[in-house]
């Protein structure tokens, strides 16, 4: 009798922990996007050199097409997370289709960002800002896996080719 009582109250209190958590887990990670954020921005107004007028105008336009990327990157994920074991071939074509069309979408961005960048940055600046871009998610992952002993944190051959995101 006593654990009919007690089993609903230890789940109903389980249930709220992990709400609560989830709560406190998302102002963590908002809490730590924006410290990324602004790491970035330094990362790479450095790396590329920005006066003072260029930094005004590249933050505004390299937000708006950072808002557009991630957008796009929500729906690439929102595709894949409805994929599961039972998805039939038809549906993995289907996924396969919407996928190319989404990096399609994002190389059109990325040039249509271009040309506004070429408004504001000289093409050194451009070509090195796209280098930093990916130097920096180098960087990035070298800093989570020595936080976390990950092995290839203690890799020492360079990995700076040019790529641009």
């Amino acid at each position: 009798m006593k654990y009919r009582v007690y089993i609903p109250l230890l789940m109903l209190l389980f249930v709220l922990s992990a709400v609560g958590q989830t709560k406190k887990n998302d102002s963590e990670m908002s809490r730590k996007r924006k410290s990324l954020d602004n790491e970035k921005m330094i990362y790479l107004s450095k790396k590329i050199g920005l006066t003072s007028d260029q930094a005004v105008d590249f933050w505004t336009i390299y937000n708006d097409c950072e808002k557009q990327i991630r957008a796009i990157m929500k729906k690439k994920f929102a595709i894949k997370k409805g994929l599961s074991e039972g998805s039939t071939s038809a549906d993995y074509e289907a996924a396969n289709k919407k996928l190319i069309k989404l990096e399609a979408e994002r190389a059109s961005l990325r040039q249509t960002y271009y040309a506004r960048y070429r408004k504001v940055l000289s093409e050194e600046q451009i070509f090195r800002y796209y280098d930093a871009e990916h130097s920096y998610r180098g960087e990035l992952l070298k800093k989570i896996c020595k936080e976390h002993c990950c092995p290839i944190a203690n890799q020492t051959e360079s990995t700076d080719y040019f790529f641009a995101p």
